[in-house]
């Protein structure tokens, strides 16, 4: 297609051509790989389904010459072109990390999981695939830039749609002759299921009323979180945070909410 032979193309190299006389026999060479085919009666020829393997040879430029010899024994002078051999992978690329700041995806960021990297050559497409434990996947692909970074800014990946749990990140290149890397792989987890809420313990205050001897120390306490969840607690227009032990229960004791300031009645 290109007359660049890559690695997945080295082993079955698609030779043919015309102008032979009919029926004479060809003789195709490239570096030191040499078949034969026969001309049809238009002399047209191909060796398909005899591809040559080129695997061995050193990759750079090559020759490719085709003889043909008549039913007299007359051999022609070469036809020739010349084709790249190019079979050799670049290496992975590298993955910068920790991904989404911790490697851990939440709800209000698995639509965009940003995954950006270096070390691919210039210019080379890099594809992004995202794995789950069912094999489900998503994937993008990028052009590095001339210093062989990249980054899927503006074409962030929803992973929205993928299994909770361990998620597999893996990032391949492909050089312009179509070899393909190895891939780079991090572990990220996707937790996009918001918990439950949690319990709160009533009632507040004894009995539900805050007093003014109280209004400036309201102590709010509850159960139901999972362990060590940090919890956000709101009164009126007064917030304050706790974190819960290990048995899901927490408490705002010793840093009790101040609600004087607020208006009287129902908060």
């Amino acid at each position: 297609i290109d007359n660049i032979v890559n690695a997945s193309e080295d082993d079955s190299v698609l030779i043919s051509g015309s102008g032979a006389e009919a029926n004479a026999s060809l003789t195709i060479t490239i570096g030191s790989v040499s078949i034969q085919t026969t001309a049809d009666s238009s002399g047209n020829w191909t060796i398909a389904s005899n591809e040559i393997d080129i695997s061995a040879l050193n990759n750079g430029s090559l020759t490719v010459s085709v003889t043909q010899t008549d039913a007299a024994g007359n051999t022609s002078s070469s036809g020739t072109i010349t084709i790249t051999l190019d079979n050799t992978a670049p290496s992975a690329p590298v993955i910068t990390t920790p991904i989404e700041t911790d490697g851990i995806v939440n709800a209000a960021e698995d639509e965009d999981v940003l995954i950006a990297g270096s070390g691919a050559e210039a210019d080379n497409s890099v594809t992004v695939t995202i794995t789950d434990n069912n094999n489900s996947t998503v994937s993008s692909t990028v052009t590095a830039d001339g210093s062989g970074n990249w980054t899927l800014s503006g074409s962030e990946l929803d992973v929205s749609g993928l299994n909770n749990g361990t998620l597999t990140v893996s990032a391949t290149q492909t050089d312009d002759a179509g070899n393909t890397s190895t891939a780079a792989t991090q572990s990220i987890t996707l937790d996009n299921a918001a918990p439950s809420a949690p319990s709160i313990s009533t009632p507040i205050e004894i009995d539900n009323i805050v007093n003014a001897s109280e209004d400036d120390s309201v102590l709010i306490s509850g159960s139901g979180a999972e362990a060590n969840a940090s919890l956000t607690i709101t009164i009126g227009s007064v917030s304050i945070q706790t974190t819960a032990d290990s048995s899901g229960n927490w408490t705002i004791a010793s840093n009790e909410i101040d609600i004087s300031a607020l208006t009287n009645g129902t908060l």
